[in-house]
């Protein structure tokens, strides 16, 4: 059985150098225009930002459960909703089932640019 398993390990340990080598050969090529994906998906605005953000403040929390029983939404937008305050910096990471901490204790503003 020792052998069979530092068997598979060798095997895996060569496909995996392979498969390297050739990621980075492609990304090396100016033929394959190689691009990397941006690492941060930023959430298209929603008109309840700044109401979520009231919430949370109101509140001294905030979860997807308290935004979907203020805000008559449903779980999809609210997570979405959580997700673009953690992203602004407004709520901290989520720890499990417990509700965001809330961080930034301002209500975003409307930037009117003349």
């Amino acid at each position: 059985m020792n052998a069979l398993l530092a068997t598979i390990i060798i095997v895996l340990t060569v496909i995996a150098g392979e498969l390297w080598w050739v990621i980075q050969r492609v990304k090396n090529n100016p033929f394959f225009n190689y691009k990397p994906e941006p690492k941060v998906d930023i959430p298209d605005p929603d008109p309840l930002f700044e109401q979520a953000a009231k919430i949370g403040i109101e509140f001294g929390k905030v979860s997807a459960a308290l935004l979907q029983r203020r805000l008559s939404i449903g779980y999809a937008r609210a997570s979405k909703l959580l997700d673009r305050l953690a992203f602004e910096g407004y709520i901290g990471p989520a720890d499990g089932l417990k509700p965001r901490i809330i961080l930034k204790n301002r209500v975003p503003s409307k930037r009117i640019v003349n």
